[in-house]
């Protein structure tokens, strides 16, 4: 419905970010690793991660929601873009999900613990709509929000016009 500037469009293996300032907004480059991670749910699943049971298009939500630490809460109803949904939070460890870590990794995260809070929105379906992570540590304060408006819905992608892309800007090594 609304229209908005994007600030990256995945095509195929190419990606496009959008870096203003410049005559040619446009940076585009051919990583198709890159490509993949922008263009698929953040919560399906990796494989470079800890399978803890998770499979099917929400494979990563069910492993890390096997991570929770303590009670899975219920909070109030809520409505999202009219949907009507049940909202449940949960702590959750989501470093236990990284593949091989070390003795040593282990006890710094012990004794550094990285605490994140997940709030899921799901439909009376069961399917989560809404999902909300909250990373707290020493160092780190972030919130990330996915949120899915539909499914099974066509769309058109197209690249930015060549007059506004560029490469990658790669630096000139100097002269001697």
């Amino acid at each position: 419905g609304a229209q908005h500037t994007p600030t990256r469009i995945v095509v195929g293996s190419t990606v496009y970010s959008r870096e203003g300032g410049r005559r040619r907004p446009w940076v585009r480059r051919h990583e198709a690793k890159l490509a993949q991670d922008f263009t698929s749910y953040p919560l399906h699943g990796d494989p470079e991660e800890v399978n803890l049971g998770g499979t099917g298009s929400y494979a990563g939500l069910l492993n890390l929601l096997a991570t929770v630490v303590g009670q899975i809460s219920a909070g109030a109803p809520a409505a999202i873009e009219g949907q009507q949904t049940e909202v449940f939070s949960a702590t959750v460890e989501p470093l236990r999900l990284v593949k091989h870590l070390t003795q040593e990794d282990e006890s710094n995260l012990r004794r550094h613990p990285v605490v994140e809070r997940l709030e899921v929105f799901l439909t009376e379906a069961g399917l989560p709509i809404k999902v909300v992570q909250t990373v707290d540590s020493a160092d780190i304060h972030e919130t990330t929000t996915t949120q899915i408006l539909a499914v099974n819905v066509p769309i058109e992608v197209k690249a930015p016009p060549a007059r506004e892309t560029t490469g990658p800007v790669r630096r000139r090594r100097p002269t001697l």
